[in-house]
């Protein structure tokens, strides 16, 4: 009688040749190993976010506009100047510092010469009288008288008379050029300029008998009358 072989002894045999039996197999088999789970990662936990430091708007310093003071700023000269100061009728008027004081005639406050008591010397002066109907005629009437003391007794000439303003631009003045023949021998040039202030008139004279280089000196000399 054939007898079946009896699978215990099947398996073992397999066994023994090194035959791994595919997984599934019944039969009492072992179950098959399972490979080992992977660790799960660990979930790093986030950096933390930089700290940031608040911003704190500037504010303005809120304060008051400092007072500001208006400076007169007088205007440069082609002299080294002197200044005259009248507190009692308000004004100024700059002149060479190196002439000399000379003596007042009529209604003159001051009278500069660019030498002491000499009569052919460049001059300027400064008169304050009541406010004249006309001003040119006043002029000359005060140079004339001025002359005749010095002991020069000629007749001036009004060659012009303009409106204009003193060198602030904005204060009325009168301006006047008067001309005279002296002993045939001079020429001279008379430049005044006039400004009203109140029931009175500031006039500022100059002459010399030197020529044009002198004519725009006595100019300058008199256009830096100015009223405070």
């Amino acid at each position: 009688m054939h007898m079946t072989k009896s699978p215990i002894i099947l398996i073992t045999v397999l066994l023994v040749l090194g035959v791994v039996l595919p997984a599934g197999v019944s039969g009492g088999c072992a179950p098959a190993a399972t490979a080992p789970s992977q660790p799960a990662e660990t979930e790093k936990p986030a950096a933390p976010a930089a700290e940031t430091t608040p911003v704190t708007p500037a504010v303005e310093e809120l304060s008051a506009p400092p007072e500001v003071t208006p400076q007169v700023t007088e205007k440069p000269t082609s002299f080294e100047a002197a200044t005259y100061s009248n507190d009692q009728y308000g004004f100024t008027l700059r002149y060479p510092k190196s002439w000399s004081n000379e003596k007042l005639i009529g209604d003159m406050v001051m009278r500069v010469a660019a030498k002491a008591g000499d009569i052919q010397s460049d001059a300027a002066a400064a008169a304050v009288v009541d406010k004249p109907a006309d001003y040119s005629k006043a002029v000359k009437e005060a140079v004339d008288e001025t002359l005749a003391a010095s002991g020069v007794p000629v007749k001036t000439k009004v060659e012009s008379i303009d409106a204009t303003t003193l060198s602030d631009g904005t204060t009325p003045a009168t301006e006047a050029v008067l001309s005279a023949d002296v002993y045939g021998m001079y020429q001279l040039y008379v430049y005044a300029l006039g400004t009203d202030k109140g029931e009175k008139t500031i006039s500022a004279i100059g002459l010399t008998i030197k020529g044009d280089a002198n004519k725009a000196l006595i100019k300058e000399i008199v256009q830096t009358l100015a009223v405070k």
